[in-house]
């Protein structure tokens, strides 16, 4: 039941983008979006649902309900994008000028990187996980931090690094990086895949009791 509300969520919320956008049936539009907001009020797509609304309402000459569901959205998700997108007319400017703060930011941080300056490739990027720490660019910093890491304080820093990245970022490129240097390792210093493969094995030998028989396959 779970997942068959879940996929009539997203049925809902695609066929009134696709009314709206691709077929300018805004009537259509305003029906699925109702249903939608109806339906599953504590959607994901709640927020968007409620901002469609209000320009569909607009575009249709509905001037009291675009009043109503402006009023629901700055009410029930006042931090939401469409709400400040909404009430601020200056909102996209402002993020675009804040995005580009972290992209300016990042690209100090690869001059220092290039200087050979890993000391503050590291405080710089560490920086970067506090005041970006959920901006798309965090796996580069992750990984230029790795790196200079590697530089500093030898490969098995940087390994480690590596690894934290390769989980909290699986499927970036930064991560896929990560991996084929680690694979390199493992050739290149055949002791660093011993370690990891010991510290596997100890980990899986671990038991809750030692003193009982064991059997190996």
């Amino acid at each position: 039941m779970e997942l068959s509300n879940s996929r009539l969520e997203d049925a809902l919320y695609n066929m009134g983008l696709i009314y709206k956008e691709n077929l300018l049936d805004y009537n259509e539009s305003i029906i699925a979006f109702k249903e939608l907001i109806s339906r599953y009020p504590e959607s994901e797509y709640a927020p968007s649902a409620h901002y469609y609304m209000y320009e569909l309402c607009n575009n249709t000459q509905k001037p009291s309900e675009a009043q109503y569901y402006a009023s629901q959205l700055t009410v029930l998700y006042p931090e939401s994008h469409y709400a400040m997108l909404l009430n601020n007319p200056n909102y996209l400017q402002e993020l675009q000028e804040e995005e580009m703060k972290v992209v300016r930011y990042y690209e100090s941080v690869y001059k220092l990187y290039q200087e050979q300056k890993y000391a503050e490739v590291i405080a710089s990027a560490e920086r970067a996980f506090e005041l970006y720490a959920d901006d798309p660019l965090i796996p580069k910093y992750q990984y230029i931090r790795a790196l200079s890491l590697g530089a500093l304080e030898g490969k098995e820093a940087m390994k480690v690094a590596l690894d934290t990245l390769i989980v909290q970022y699986p499927a970036t490129e930064e991560s896929l990086q990560a991996q084929e240097i680690i694979e390199y390792m493992y050739m290149e210093f055949p002791e660093i895949r011993e370690a990891d493969l010991a510290a596997g094995a100890e980990e899986i030998y671990t038991g809750i009791d030692s003193t009982q028989e064991h059997y190996f396959i």
